[in-house]
Protein backbone atom coordinates (compact mmCIF):
# COMPACT_ATOMS: atom_id res chain seq x y z
CA UNK A 1 0.00 0.00 0.00
CA UNK A 2 3.09 2.40 0.33
CA UNK A 3 3.25 5.40 2.90
CA UNK A 4 0.42 7.23 1.01
CA UNK A 5 -2.83 8.28 3.69
CA UNK A 6 -5.69 5.68 3.60
CA UNK A 7 -7.92 7.35 6.14
CA UNK A 8 -7.96 10.11 8.56
CA UNK A 9 -10.33 10.33 11.58
CA UNK A 10 -11.56 12.94 13.23
CA UNK A 11 -11.56 12.33 17.11
CA UNK A 12 -12.89 14.29 19.80
CA UNK A 13 -9.71 14.27 21.71
CA UNK A 14 -6.34 12.16 22.31
CA UNK A 15 -5.86 8.71 22.24
CA UNK A 16 -5.22 6.98 25.39
CA UNK A 17 -4.65 3.57 24.31
CA UNK A 18 -4.78 1.61 20.50
CA UNK A 19 -4.82 -2.41 20.24
CA UNK A 20 -5.23 -4.69 16.96
CA UNK A 21 -6.74 -8.03 17.50
CA UNK A 22 -8.77 -10.50 15.10
CA UNK A 23 -11.96 -11.24 15.57
CA UNK A 24 -12.46 -14.35 13.43
CA UNK A 25 -10.34 -17.40 11.84
CA UNK A 26 -11.98 -16.68 7.99
CA UNK A 27 -9.29 -16.07 5.69
CA UNK A 28 -8.12 -13.06 4.46
CA UNK A 29 -7.41 -12.16 8.62
CA UNK A 30 -8.31 -8.78 8.47
CA UNK A 31 -7.07 -6.85 11.68
CA UNK A 32 -9.21 -4.84 14.04
CA UNK A 33 -7.86 -1.30 15.13
CA UNK A 34 -9.42 -0.59 18.58
CA UNK A 35 -8.31 3.21 19.68
CA UNK A 36 -9.61 4.74 22.88
CA UNK A 37 -10.44 8.68 23.39
CA UNK A 38 -12.38 9.64 26.72
CA UNK A 39 -14.92 7.37 27.02
CA UNK A 40 -15.27 6.30 23.70
CA UNK A 41 -13.84 3.17 21.65
CA UNK A 42 -13.91 3.61 17.82
CA UNK A 43 -13.13 0.28 15.30
CA UNK A 44 -11.90 0.76 12.42
CA UNK A 45 -11.61 -2.78 10.10
CA UNK A 46 -9.90 -2.16 6.71
CA UNK A 47 -8.72 1.18 7.52
CA UNK A 48 -12.30 2.16 7.76
CA UNK A 49 -15.02 3.28 10.82
CA UNK A 50 -16.50 0.04 11.89
CA UNK A 51 -18.14 0.48 14.69
CA UNK A 52 -18.20 3.00 17.62
CA UNK A 53 -19.27 2.49 21.42
CA UNK A 54 -20.12 5.35 23.90
CA UNK A 55 -19.33 3.99 27.83
CA UNK A 56 -21.48 5.71 30.60
CA UNK A 57 -19.65 8.43 32.91
CA UNK A 58 -18.97 7.10 36.41
CA UNK A 59 -19.02 8.38 39.48
CA UNK A 60 -16.38 7.15 41.63
CA UNK A 61 -16.77 7.44 45.79
CA UNK A 62 -14.37 9.51 47.58
CA UNK A 63 -12.48 5.95 49.23
CA UNK A 64 -12.13 4.52 45.61
CA UNK A 65 -10.46 8.15 44.32
CA UNK A 66 -8.32 7.92 47.40
CA UNK A 67 -6.96 4.27 46.87
CA UNK A 68 -6.23 5.16 43.12
CA UNK A 69 -4.33 8.56 44.10
CA UNK A 70 -2.16 6.83 46.66
CA UNK A 71 -1.61 3.91 43.80
CA UNK A 72 0.16 6.53 42.24
CA UNK A 73 2.03 8.09 44.34
CA UNK A 74 3.31 4.58 45.45
CA UNK A 75 4.29 4.24 41.59
CA UNK A 76 5.93 7.51 41.31
CA UNK A 77 8.14 6.83 44.21
CA UNK A 78 9.39 4.04 42.91
CA UNK A 79 10.97 5.43 39.55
Amino acid sequence: MGTSVLYIAELKSKPSALITFYESNKKPCIPVIAVACENTIYYFKGFNPYQKFDLPDIEFSEAEQNIWKRLVDADDELL
